[in-house]
């Protein structure tokens, strides 16, 4: 093949990897035997456990928060996915220590043996194509998570976090001098945390000014259990409704 040729192929091909428009993630297991449930914006994913699952239909240069469970484990991993490039699938490895990105590489809209494919926004399959995974009949279909009283709402994250836990959280967040350091200390912290409503208003109510309380709630509501109560909850701990209005807008909360 001469240069030219090989140029035009070239030029060709990835033309028509950008007129696709294709952005996708696909998530993978750093073992066979480790399966996982996966959520993106407090979607949930899949049903079913898998260990190979690529998510279609995702808005390039889109932001994304993506938790990851496996199969009877309570912990719950997160990372937030900022950049989603047109024409390319984004793959992940999940194991029980986190998330890591692996490659990115241009999508062909091709489908390896044993994925899942889902499409972002759609509702999630009960169970595996032929081709797909086969799972033992005894897999659960839900997570199990918190049962909070008189909350029918949905959630954001299964397991908020011990008393204990919150209390020792709280008297080293008020030994922070500077309002920076809190919320530095906070988002820390809460990484990796879920929280109930009525834990993050004892929070907000430590911050002074109202930018810093907006900053620390657009970065919590990913990690808020009961998220159906964050805005009436959290209404109370700020002065000026625009702040409210941000959230909102942020969150697409109606």
């Amino acid at each position: 093949m001469s240069l030219i040729n090989s140029c035009v192929f070239i030029l060709f091909l990835f033309g028509n990897i950008l007129f696709a428009q294709q952005t996708s993630l696909v998530l993978k297991s750093a073992e066979q035997n480790q399966l996982f449930q996966a959520s993106m914006n407090n979607f949930l994913l899949n049903q079913t456990p898998v260990n190979n699952l690529k998510v279609t239909g995702l808005i390039p240069q889109g932001k994304y928060f993506l938790e990851v469970r496996f199969l009877n484990d309570t912990h719950v991993h997160k990372t937030p996915i900022n950049v989603l490039d047109i024409g390319f699938y984004h793959q992940y490895e999940v194991n029980t220590k986190g998330i890591g990105l692996k490659k990115i590489a241009p999508d062909y809209d091709q489908k390896e043996a044993n994925q899942l494919v889902v499409k972002f926004g759609a509702k999630p399959l009960d169970t595996l194509k032929t081709d797909t995974l086969k799972t033992d009949s005894s897999i659960v279909e839900h997570f199990n998570h918190y049962q909070l009283q008189d909350y029918e709402g949905k959630i954001g994250c299964p397991w908020p976090i011990k008393d204990d836990d919150f209390a020792s959280f709280k008297l080293t967040l008020l030994s922070k001098g500077l309002e920076d350091d809190k919320l530095t200390f906070c988002k820390e912290y809460l990484e990796n945390n879920c929280l109930l409503t009525q834990q993050l208003t004892e929070i907000l109510a430590v911050f002074e000014y109202e930018e810093t309380k907006l900053d620390f709630a657009l970065f919590i509501y990913p990690r808020t259990f009961d998220v159906d109560n964050f805005i009436p909850n959290l209404r109370t701990g700020f002065k000026f409704e625009s702040s409210i209005d941000k959230l909102k807008q942020e969150f697409n909360i109606k």
